[in-house]
C-alpha cells in the first residue's frame, strides 16, 4: 500500500477516490500504522524522517476508539486521515498502492503508466520522482481483512 508523502499526493488520492467511490462515502486505506507503539504513526516509505500525517483535527482524529491502529482516508472526515481498527469492514474499500516504474533513458520524470487492471485501476498520475509514481488507488467491495494484501503486484519493467 501507499501512504502520501505530501498534501499534493493526499489530495490525488481522495479526488481519485471520489472518482471511483459512488457511494458518497469512501474509504482509501493507507500504509500508516500505530502498531508498534500506540499514538506513534508509521508510514511505509517515509522511513527515517516524520511521516506526513493529515489528521482530522476538528472530528478529533486520531482517536484510538477501540484499537484502531491503521490509517484511512475518509470522506466523512472532511477528506483527511482517520484511524481505523485493522480489521474493519465495510462494504466498500479503496486501497492506495504504489507501482514502481523503472526510469526511461530518455526522460528524468514518470508520466502516465500503462497499468495492470485489478478490479478498477486508475491509469492518470501525476510525476513524484524518476523511479515511482504514486497513488494507484484500486477498488475492491467485499468485507476486508487485511488491507495490505489488497494491492496488485505490480513491479517496474527494464
Amino acid at each position: 500500500m501507499a501512504a502520501p508523502r505530501s498534501l499534493e499526493e493526499m489530495n490525488f488520492m481522495t479526488d481519485k477516490a471520489r472518482e471511483m467511490d459512488d457511494t458518497g462515502d469512501y474509504f482509501v486505506w493507507i500504509a500508516c500504522n500505530d502498531r508498534e507503539v500506540e499514538g506513534t504513526w508509521e508510514c511505509d516509505g517515509q522511513e527515517g524522517r516524520e511521516p506526513f500525517l493529515e489528521w482530522d483535527l476538528a472530528s478529533g482524529q486520531p482517536d484510538s476508539n477501540g484499537n484502531q491502529d491503521c490509517g484511512v482516508l475518509a470522506e466523512r472526515f472532511n477528506n483527511k486521515m482517520d484511524d481505523l481498527g485493522c480489521d474493519s469492514t465495510y462494504p466498500i474499500w479503496l486501497f492506495a498502492c504504489v507501482e514502481l516504474l523503472a526510469p526511461t533513458a530518455s526522460s528524468s520524470s514518470v508520466t502516465n503508466a500503462s497499468l495492470p487492471t485489478p478490479t478498477a485501476a486508475l491509469t492518470t498520475q501525476p510525476a513524484f520522482s524518476t523511479t515511482e509514481t504514486r497513488s494507484l488507488v484500486t477498488k475492491h467491495v467485499a468485507p476486508v481483512t487485511r488491507p495490505a494484501s489488497r494491492c496488485p503486484d505490480v513491479t517496474p519493467s527494464l
